[in-house]
């Protein structure tokens, strides 16, 4: 049982002890007394399938655990005839693999890892053959800097960890929702703007209970990794918004800082607009006192701050408004409803105002006139009892303060309008973010319509392929796409280039990165359309990228090359609303046989094969190429800023042992 006390405003688990007054619960049984639920600490660790853990985080268990793996088998080592050869196989077949197991869910920080896990290797260097002397970086330094490679048991865990966050990142499974859950309240609890992961850990770690994504964060810092996770800023409500937080860091430091943070989260409130009237200028009066802050669709930890929380807090809000407690310059427009469950506006022309709680009902009232207005609030009534329909159009934004025997208007805002879109064709929305950067080169004729027809007809055909030419330059490789219509005969191309370094560009990453702009081609030309769409035919002569294509739900291995652009293709693919029928199209077939021999399929395998190389030579000679960040990716790993392409626990050792 997990009961927390709040002692000076700190939240503490509660011990055996604490709950001595609690009843013993008892289990039934179908045959014999009922058994006792033992009520235990909430650091002691539990065995689940081999891995010690505790309710309160304490992983010192299962770093014991390793460490009972680790010297068994070098008590066995010790009392064997093995040759230093033979321990080193041992080592690395059964004794790295047992120890290391179960890893990625500890909590226990890199240097205590380090330091458990070094003094290990410390009592086994001489059944290696090696003085146990050395320093204590060779021992895991990496063999191409001249070290002996023993594994950094802190390294190992933080790619266990990024592999664990690539595998599940963006699934609608169980562990895939726990993560982007973990990381929100993460979010929500330091306050910070942007992506929390590529912010010094060192500074602002504190302001985040201990967990796995802070343990993610902690790692990643420790050893100069940096990890992108996309599509995950905390949408701004208004206009020149901003989280709070973020101005306290700049004015206090980390005891005030954690105590405003309590009263941040008590509040509810991560954007200045959640404690601000709809005029963006004066402060809400719930937002100064011990009242609690308006119901939010965020989630924050329960707090209970003390009376110098509260009073630090008046302080703080003073220091970033005015002494009058009014924002200047105000905040702008709304550019949406917000995080608050209950929202208030009026329509265009509207002589009511509205609240909703779902965003789809709401009740209208109007103004009161049986009561009394002051200075700075107007009565209002409700209309009628019943639920309606609120206009589709919302004109301003409403501040209300409601109370069980009144409601009162107290100011408004304009929401910001935005004009409708016009009629576009397919090449212009091609353009346009978040795939205009990868559709580098577009010669597709009459706007490109024809082909969401084609696709909705099942007339659409389409070939992919990639050129590599080191000799030209060996950090850039390109691709192509050739469509045609079965149908009408039409026919275009798409294709791009990519300059990155000379061990990533290869031929086979040009090929993923046709299969890339084919799936965003297919995901433009769908994403806005509410026709049934035929499986469409595509052809590549590269048979690893035809099985990525067809095995689009299997998890990639830890050490697949070109794994980012794989990895955004197969998501892409995974969204579509029709199949891509994959097949395999053998190249260069115009070297062995004429135009009029070949197919439609290998035709258009000729063009994009033509095309890719072209694309190459044109954005050499311009040094004109696409962005190498891809939509859809979801999360982006980065070691000394260079962009991991393959599995990342050799650039993190790389990059380490650079160092």
């Amino acid at each position: 049982m997990m009961i927390y006390r709040f002692i000076n405003g700190r939240a503490k688990l509660a011990s055996p002890a604490d709950l001595s007054y609690l009843p013993i619960a008892h289990i039934p049984q179908h045959e014999g007394p009922d058994l006792p639920i033992e009520l235990k600490s909430c650091d002691e660790p539990t065995e689940t399938l081999g891995v010690f853990q505790s309710p309160s985080g304490n992983d010192n268990g299962h770093l014991l655990r390793m460490q009972e793996k680790a010297y068994d088998w070098l008590a066995r080592v010790n009392s064997s005839n093995l040759v230093p050869s033979e321990v080193w196989h041992s080592l690395f077949t059964q004794a790295i693999p047992s120890v290391r197991y179960g890893m990625v869910v500890m909590l226990n920080g890199p240097r205590e890892l380090e330091d458990t896990m070094m003094l290990w290797y410390f009592y086994s260097l001489p059944k290696l053959g090696v003085n146990r002397n050395i320093t204590a970086d060779w021992r895991w330094l990496p063999r191409r800097f001249q070290g002996l490679g023993l594994p950094n048991f802190g390294i190992e865990k933080l790619s266990e960890m990024i592999q664990y966050v690539l595998r599940h990142w963006g699934s609608k499974e169980g562990v895939g929702m726990l993560l982007r859950r973990d990381y929100e309240l993460t979010q929500l609890e330091t306050g910070l703007s942007g992506n929390f992961l590529v912010r010094d850990y060192k500074k602002y770690g504190f302001l985040a209970t201990r967990g796995w994504v802070k343990t993610l964060w902690q790692y990643c810092y420790y050893y100069g990794v940096q990890i992108e996770v996309e599509g995950m800023d905390i949408p701004m409500p208004r206009e020149r918004d901003f989280p709070v937080m973020e101005k306290f860091l700049c004015l206090f430091e980390q005891p005030e800082l954690e105590q405003l943070n309590r009263v941040r989260h008590y509040k509810k409130a991560y954007w200045a607009s959640q404690l601000l009237e709809a005029n963006g200028w004066s402060v809400r009066a719930n937002a100064l006192g011990r009242s609690p802050g308006t119901a939010t669709k965020m989630e924050f930890p329960i707090q209970q701050p003390t009376s110098g929380d509260f009073a630090l807090w008046e302080t703080a809000l003073r220091a970033i408004t005015s002494p009058s407690l009014e924002l200047s310059p105000a905040l702008g427009k709304i550019l949406h409803d917000g995080f608050d469950k209950v929202v208030w506006w009026e329509g265009l022309g509207n002589e009511y105002v509205y609240r909703s709680e779902d965003g789809l009902r709401a009740k209208k009232y109007r103004v009161d006139n049986n009561r009394r207005s002051t200075r700075s609030t107007t009565a209002l009534v409700e209309d009628c009892s019943s639920t309606c329909d609120p206009p589709r159009t919302k004109y301003r934004l409403v501040s209300v303060h409601e109370t069980l025997s009144s409601v009162q208007y107290h100011s408004e805002c304009l929401y910001k309008q935005f004009p409708e879109e016009a009629s576009r064709s397919l090449v212009d929305k091609m353009q346009e973010p978040p795939y205009g950067s990868l559709f580098q080169t577009i010669h597709i004729p009459q706007g490109g319509d024809w082909i969401v027809e084609a696709i909705q007809h099942g007339t659409l055909m389409a070939v992919h392929d990639g050129s590599y030419q080191p000799d030209l330059d060996p950090t850039v490789c390109s691709a192509a796409l050739a469509l045609g219509c079965s149908a009408t005969g039409r026919r275009g191309v798409i294709s791009m280039a990519e300059k990155t370094d000379e061990h990533t560009a290869s031929n086979y990453r040009g090929e993923a990165l046709g299969a890339l702009l084919h799936a965003a081609l297919m995901h433009v030309c769908t994403q806005d359309e509410t026709s049934t769409f035929q499986p469409v035919r595509v052809g590549c002569d590269n048979m690893g990228i035809v099985k990525h294509a067809r095995e689009y739900k299997l998890a990639l291995p830890d050490k697949q090359k070109q794994a980012d652009v794989i990895r955004s293709m197969r998501a892409i693919i995974a969204r579509l609303p029709m199949a891509l029928n994959y097949e395999h199209v053998y190249a260069h077939q115009d070297e062995s046989r004429g135009a009029e021999d070949l197919d439609d399929m290998e035709q258009l395998n000729v063009i994009a094969d033509r095309i890719a190389d072209n694309q190459l030579v044109h954005s050499v000679a311009q040094n004109d190429f696409g962005a190498s960040n891809f939509p859809d990716e979801g999360v982006r790993i980065y070691c000394n800023g260079k962009k991991v392409t393959a599995g990342a626990r050799r650039s993190i050792y790389e990059e380490w042992g650079r160092r």
